[in-house]
């Protein structure tokens, strides 16, 4: 199946269908392979987090 625009397969019933097939036949989604996965993922394991910005600003009580 060609990659198509999401809107043109949420249009076409056969494709959803096809993509239902593939996900039911679908046993091992290999993570590592897509890079920007693996860096956010690898990002995520250090705790706690080094950017505090990226918390709500009353997770950074008692923190330098």
């Amino acid at each position: 199946m060609e990659p198509l625009a999401e809107r043109e397969c949420i249009a076409s019933r056969d494709l959803q269908d096809k993509a239902a097939e593939i996900v039911e036949n679908m046993t091992h989604i290999e993570l590592s392979v897509s890079s920007m996965f693996f860096k956010e993922f690898t990002s995520a394991l250090f705790i706690p987090h080094t950017e505090l910005d990226q918390f709500p600003p009353h997770c950074h009580t008692g923190h330098t």
